[in-house]
């Protein structure tokens, strides 16, 4: 049987929910088995050398800049070996080490999350808050396509092994949230294979990788706690230097 009409016999009998950029998942993918880097990593992000189209990675460097940045270069094909060089998290606080569909994440509110994964079909990214922005890579000529919220955005169709990536920015409130990243083909009434655009997505979406984000405040510092103080006091304050004050540093 032809990859096409393979496609064509998945496309006529599968169900795809859309709403409000709701995509209901009705499969995955095969797991791999990939070591991810912690958050605050040193030296490079995981690297896109782990499997195709089942792995979704965060890039967990060190960053003392002011912003996120998204992996690639806007505008062009996503080169897999290089997508991770230039991508920058803000706000990251924990990652764990898998990155498949069980993922988890620690972020703070309205921090930035730097994806990228490897990809060889369309894909596209979802989530059930914040919003995405930047999308890069696929095929050449793609134009991501966003839904009303930014909660969900396709890049389009890769027909061989590419890096795409994407910036998600975490919500001002804090509390648990999930992405998602998705992969599959689009299909027109025919059920033949068709770039997805908006009003033409993945049919149906396969579920390829998802973190479970958790989103916390900032800590308030700067309390006073007597159990972790020393104070010391003189008549002579002209007569104390900090080599004659004890328990203090």
């Amino acid at each position: 049987m032809s990859k096409t009409t393979l496609r064509k016999r998945i496309a006529l009998t599968a169900t795809t929910a859309l709403f409000a950029g709701m995509l209901t998942v009705v499969a995955t993918p095969t797991a791999y088995a990939t070591t991810h880097k912690a958050a605050g990593t040193t030296g490079s992000n995981t690297q896109l050398d782990q499997g195709i189209d089942g792995n979704l990675y965060v890039a967990t460097l060190p960053n003392t800049g002011s912003t996120a940045v998204v992996g690639g270069t806007a505008g062009s094909t996503g080169a897999t070996t290089t997508i991770d060089d230039s991508a920058l998290s803000k706000g990251l606080l924990a990652k764990d080490t898998s990155s498949g569909t069980a993922q988890t994440a620690t972020v703070l509110v309205s921090g930035v999350l730097s994806l990228y994964a490897q990809v060889a079909t369309a894909s596209a990214f979802f989530t059930t808050g914040g919003a995405f922005s930047s999308p890069y890579g696929g095929a050449a000529g793609n134009t991501p396509y966003y839904n009303s919220t930014n909660t969900y955005v396709g890049i389009g169709t890769a027909t061989t092994s590419t890096g795409v990536s994407v910036l998600w920015t975490a919500p001002a409130t804090a509390g648990t949230y999930a992405v998602h990243l998705l992969t599959g083909f689009a299909a027109d009434g025919s059920g033949g294979s068709v770039n997805p655009t908006a009003a033409n997505a993945l049919t149906p979406p396969t579920l390829s990788a998802a973190i479970t984000v958790t989103v916390v405040a900032a800590s308030a510092g700067g309390a006073y706690s007597a159990a972790n103080s020393a104070c010391e006091t003189t008549q002579d304050l002209a007569a104390e230097t900090s080599s004659t004050v004890t328990g203090v540093d």
